[in-house]
């Protein structure tokens, strides 16, 4: 059983999410369905590596989170860590008439981490004596 508390992410494995998140996807597709024809759009926005209190809590000290925040921007390809304003941004436009015939999507707000994994080649700056990742 999990404690589903304000540090929920330090207790849940990435099994956890990751059948938490398939599980959001199946719901948002079965509702999108059910109520598109009221007139109720359904999306999903999936952050990912965002500067937020969820992240920040799951790290013992503010030096290890700037830590992990330097490294993933690092092979983001943006080379940024990604802002609360960049999810905000993104339910914004869901929420506008701009996208009105938007329904059923997953926007995923993750600097790229999605299709890069590892940093989009030409983004990736080894250091000294680094082997680069392909």
């Amino acid at each position: 059983m999990h404690n589903f508390g304000p540090s929920m992410s330090t207790r849940c494995s990435v099994q956890d999410r990751r059948e938490g998140k398939g599980g959001l996807k199946a719901i948002s597709r079965v509702l999108g369905s059910e109520h598109s024809p009221r007139g109720i759009r359904v999306n999903i926005v999936i952050p990912a590596g965002v500067d937020s209190s969820i992240w920040s809590a799951s790290y013992p000290t503010p030096e290890a989170f700037a830590a992990v925040k330097n490294r993933v921007a690092s092979t983001a390809p943006p080379g940024r860590f990604g802002k609360a304003e960049d999810v905000a941004n993104a339910v914004l436009f869901l929420d506008s008439d701009e996208a009105s015939n938007i329904q059923g999507a997953e926007i995923v707000i993750d600097g790229g981490a999605t299709c890069a994994p590892f940093g989009a080649p030409i983004y990736c700056i080894c250091q000294k004596g680094e082997k680069r990742r392909e």
